[in-house]
């Protein structure tokens, strides 16, 4: 098919990619390419294919395209779209193969139901900053962000926030290695963008992504964008002087409290916008739902997650000599720190290289005690292991050293466990019965003592299947099941054909025998 005029070429239904991606139809049309819905014809799989525009194909433009699938890939977080492939068409055009989202944006909602509630946009944007901090915690701003970035897929357990289009994300600490752009070249949507971008400056930071946050949340409780303009020269202009009528001024019933979160995202200095991302979610938390609170707080209060996935190279934990960086795929669920590359040049911490017993300690805590041997035996040799620093103020067990050129072992403690846990449910049909370990339950919340046993959960009520499964208590937890109702199956009868009276002198026939065969 042919292109539009200024667009890219759209490819025709039934058009092979790499020999394994078939396009079904075409999902949208932006500046960058084009989107299609597409299958994996070996998986069978519906997939998100992006095609990149050929007037953009270039070396610049591949390598900026290509940096959505290596950012995804970089971060790791379940609020992050994924890219599971790249390649190239018969026709040159690189593409992504990405995760098949059903749902709307977050433009979309605004668009079609207008000013949203307060509880709503909070709880909104709390979702947006959970991934958005996992970016930052990897090094990496977004720096386009906006509502058409912004997705609402649709599950059964309700919505989930997907962030799209990592496209002109950079990675902080490779700008030597990832120069995309010509210096004081303006990246971003002007609406959303902060001063600091609007000025071409080069060192943009996490804050950047926390003003366009600021800008998403006004626009979800007023309705409209903050600075609009009649140009885009007057539009900069307003951006970097920050010319723009308070949220209160529009719709006096958001909390002044609210107004304050918005208006300090906002400001034109990054220094004095909310130190993180977790900084601002929590500050939002307030406003947000009891329900939706809660299960936040239970996220943010847990302790640091590790991904039950196979450790990277140790090469791979190593700062690289060009300057880049590394990460060691671990989700810091608790509210996070400062990142190293946010502070200033005389406030950072210095490379732990240099301290060889430091480090091997820490190995021994993050990859095992197999691998931190190995450490040690490459330094010279040591045969005695430097007792690692208290973490949360509980000091690993570390066996005593026998003299012999093993290691110690060191047994990482294990957390502690809550009092008590909550259960939560919400269940179709509302007069089910929650029955755990056989016992009954009240109906909607249940509080229980923690322990790590498996308990049986069991759902019934009349007319409908019941529902079992085992679950434990090591954390409060929420369910929301919709048991499957019980359709009896009837099988219809033929009505009896009544019997006709006989004439009087003659004899009555024989009745009339019908056969139907199951077959038919």
């Amino acid at each position: 098919m042919e292109a539009a005029a200024g667009g890219p070429r759209q490819l025709d239904p039934g058009t092979m990619l790499d020999g394994k991606y078939r396009i079904e139809s075409l999902i949208a049309v932006g500046g960058m390419g084009a989107v299609y819905l597409g299958t994996h014809t070996q998986l069978r799989k519906r997939v998100a294919i992006k095609v990149l525009n050929p007037q953009l194909n270039n070396p610049q433009m591949i390598e900026r395209f290509h940096r959505e699938a290596i950012t995804a890939s970089q971060i790791g977080h379940e609020g992050i779209a994924q890219v599971t492939d790249i390649g190239t068409s018969a026709a040159n055009e690189p593409f992504l193969v990405m995760e098949f989202l059903e749902g709307e944006s977050l433009a979309g909602r605004i668009r079609n139901s207008g000013v949203l509630p307060v509880e709503v946009a909070a709880e909104l944007a709390c979702s947006i900053l959970s991934p958005l901090g996992a970016a930052h915690a990897a090094g990496i701003v977004h720096r386009d962000l906006k509502p058409d970035n912004v997705f609402l897929v649709r599950q059964s357990r309700g919505e989930m926030v997907k962030l799209l289009d990592f496209g002109i994300s950079r990675a902080q600490g490779l700008e030597g290695e990832f120069r995309l752009t010509t210096t004081g070249l303006v990246l971003g949507t002007p609406y959303y963008m902060s001063p600091e971008q609007a000025r071409g400056d080069t060192n943009i930071t996490p804050a950047a992504d926390i003003y366009a946050l600021g800008v998403i949340l006004y626009e979800m409780l007023v309705g409209r964008v903050p600075i609009n303009a009649d140009n885009y020269n007057q539009l900069m202009y307003k951006v970097m002087t920050g010319d723009y009528v308070p949220p209160r001024s529009l719709r006096p019933e958001i909390p002044v409290e609210l107004e304050q979160i918005i208006l300090n995202a906002m400001d034109n200095a990054p220094e004095q916008r909310p130190p993180s991302a977790a900084a601002l979610e929590q500050a939002l938390l307030p406003f947000c739902r009891p329900t939706f609170r809660d299960h936040t707080i239970e996220r943010l209060s847990a302790p640091r997650l590790v991904n039950r996935t196979t450790p990277p190279p140790m090469s791979s934990q190593l700062p690289s000599p060009s300057g880049g960086f590394a990460t060691d795929r671990t989700v810091q669920a608790s509210p996070m720190p400062p990142l190293a590359s946010q502070l200033e040049p005389a406030t950072q911490m210095p490379r732990a290289k240099s301290k060889a017993p430091l480090f091997g300690a820490l190995l021994v805590l993050v990859l095992g005690g197999g691998i931190a041997a190995a450490v040690l035996v490459s330094r010279g040799g040591e045969t005695k292991p430097t007792q690692p620093a208290p973490i949360a103020k509980t000091e690993p067990a570390v066996a005593p050293a026998t003299g012999s050129n093993e290691p110690a072992k060191v047994e990482e403690p294990k957390p502690a466990l809550p009092k008590k846990i909550t259960l939560k449910f919400t269940i179709d049909p509302p007069d089910a019965k929650v029955f755990i370990d056989d016992l009954a339950q009240p109906d909607g919340e249940v509080t229980v003592p923690a322990d790590d046993q498996k308990h049986r959960l069991k759902i019934t009520a009349p007319s409908f299947t019941p529902h079992e499964e085992e679950i434990l208590f090591d954390e409060s937890q929420r369910f929301s099941i919709n048991l499957e109702k019980i359709v009896a199956k009837t099988t219809p009868t033929k009505p009896t054909k009544p019997t006709k009276p006989t004439k009087p002198g003659k004899p009555g026939k024989p009745d009339r025998i019908d056969t139907t065969s199951p077959y038919q």
